[in-house]
């Protein structure tokens, strides 16, 4: 198993539970909900990756979200993929280089007993 993938793509950040003692609201409508968690990737790298067709994977959902072609993620930037933006709310905003993308679920993705998070790469198999 790759602890990077194409040369700097690493897991920084699961949220796991927003609606729970933290009630984190990650779309900003107002009210955290199971569908505010997110899996964020961060670019180690000097130099932009493009990240196209990366793929998230859960062990009980399997593949739930795929990068769009042209997707590419500056140095030092992070990519943030929300399960779902619930009415009145909107994909957060971050630092020049940070990309965010809704998985457009009405459920959560990973479940509060233990869980696994999988980025994978079809194009090297890693």
């Amino acid at each position: 198993m790759a602890d990077t993938l194409l040369g700097g793509i690493v897991i920084n950040e699961i949220l796991v539970d927003p609606n729970g003692t933290l009630n984190f609201d990650t779309d900003g409508n107002g009210t955290a909900e199971a569908v505010d968690e997110y899996v964020e990737l961060y670019n180690t790298s000097a130099g932009p990756i493009d990240i196209s067709g990366l793929e998230l994977w859960d062990q009980g959902i399997g593949h739930w979200f795929t990068f769009p072609s042209g997707t590419i993620l500056a140095a030092g930037g992070h990519a943030m993929v929300m399960s779902g933006v619930q009415a009145g709310g909107a994909l957060p905003s971050g630092a020049a280089g940070d990309i965010f993308f809704d998985a457009g679920r009405a459920s959560p993705l990973i479940n509060n007993g233990g869980d696994n998070v999988t980025v994978y790469d079809p194009a090297n198999d890693e």
